[in-house]
Formats: structure tokens, C-alpha cells, sequence
């Protein structure tokens, strides 16, 4: 059984049409990687998902129709996006972007995420009182992870999440993706131009061109 199937699924910016026809399936357990040239339509087919812009066709999650949802109706049912440049709230701690990350299940929930959080990311515990704005760029893009894992999401789409950084961060990217996916029951769907990152963490790939899946030479 698929965990995420898409059926002729198609996205605008705003008046623009941006991805044609899409068919789509992923596993659960599995790490989808999307390639293709810078602007070929990455970015906008994960923000389409995450319902930040118009669609057409189907989308399906676990068995359930999404495409009426709208955004947060999207991440109740287990979607998440972490997106191209991070998005932090600088001026505010690590600790309130995490709990940001979970705002839909209330603060006490949220609170016990992120306590989760630091027990599963231990570096994270001497920075829970930092801005995000003080944080080095790879600091950053870690916490941003995090922030979309606080969801508890099934489906986590990563928009560029090694853009930047250095060798050591692209590791600890890597491993917070591998403990995700580790009871075989969620999936990620990644956009980066990263090649030699793809290669170590997907387990099934795809080409983007033109605004269309084709298949890989």
C-alpha cells in the first residue's frame, strides 16, 4: 500500500501553471528523492502538497483524498514541509520555533514534543534559549528540521535541507531523516541538488523536467 499517491496532479503560482500531469507513489519507509535543474519545478510541487498553492488531481494519504484540505487541514492529516531557507523566527528561541511546529495540538502537547525532541536531538538542549538569528546556518537548517518533525507528521517534505551546508551538518540532516523514517511506517519526500547526499539517503528517485516526472536516463 502506498502512503502517498499522486494522480495526475497538477500545481499553479498564482495564474501560472508550474507542474503538469504528476504521478506519483511512495512506500512507507521510504526516502523519494526529486531531481532536476534549478527551476524546473521542485519547490512548487512540494509547497503544492503542503496546499500553500493551487492543484489538480488526486492526492491521496494513507488511503484518504487530501486535495480539498487546505494547509493545516494537511498537516492534522500528516503532512509536513520543511522549506528551501529555513522560515525561523529569528527573534524567538529555539525552544518557541519548536513548539511552533505543533501549535495545532495545543501547548501542552506541543510542550511534551518538544521535550521529545531534545531527548531525540541532544545538541538541541544548549540552545533551546538561543535566538534562531544567533545560530550558525547549519544550526539553522537542523532546527528547522526539527520544527517540522514537531507535527508528527507521516509524510515529511524537504525542500533543499543541505543548500549551504557543511559537511558535518549534512551528517547529523541525514541522521535526523534515517530516525524518521526507522519504524517503516512514515516517508520523505526530498528536493536537493545534492548528489552525492541523494545517493546515500534515497531509496527511490525521480526526475523533474519541465514541469514533469519523466524517467531517469
Amino acid at each position: 500500500m502506498s502512503l502517498l499517491r499522486l494522480e495526475q496532479f497538477s500545481v499553479w503560482r498564482g495564474r501560472t501553471q508550474v507542474i503538469w500531469d504528476v504521478v506519483l507513489s511512495i512506500s512507507p519507509g521510504a526516502v523519494f528523492a526529486l531531481e532536476g535543474s534549478n527551476g524546473v519545478g521542485k519547490t512548487t510541487l512540494l509547497e503544492g502538497l503542503a496546499g500553500l498553492h493551487t492543484t489538480k488531481g488526486d492526492l491521496w494519504l494513507r488511503e484518504r483524498r487530501l486535495e480539498s484540505r487546505g494547509t493545516s487541514g494537511r498537516v492534522v492529516e500528516g503532512i509536513s514541509l520543511c522549506p528551501d531557507g529555513r522560515h525561523l523566527f529569528t527573534d524567538m528561541t529555539v525552544w518557541e520555533n519548536l513548539l511552533l511546529g505543533s501549535y495545532r495540538a495545543g501547548f501542552a502537547v506541543g510542550k511534551r514534543r518538544a521535550q521529545a525532541m531534545l531527548d531525540a536531538v541532544p545538541w538541541l538542549r544548549d540552545r533551546i534559549r538561543q535566538r534562531a538569528g544567533t545560530l550558525s546556518g547549519g544550526e539553522q537548517q537542523l532546527v528547522a528540521v526539527c520544527r517540522a518533525l514537531m507535527s508528527e507528521p507521516v509524510l515529511l517534505l524537504l525542500d533543499a535541507p543541505t543548500s549551504g551546508l557543511a559537511p558535518a551538518f549534512r551528517i547529523q540532516v541525514s541522521d535526523l531523516v534515517r530516525q524518521f523514517i526507522a519504524g517503516g511506517e512514515r516517508a520523505v519526500l526530498l528536493a536537493d541538488d545534492d548528489e552525492k547526499f541523494v545517493v546515500s539517503i534515497a531509496s527511490d528517485r525521480a526526475m523533474l523536467s519541465g514541469g514533469r516526472v519523466v524517467p531517469r536516463s
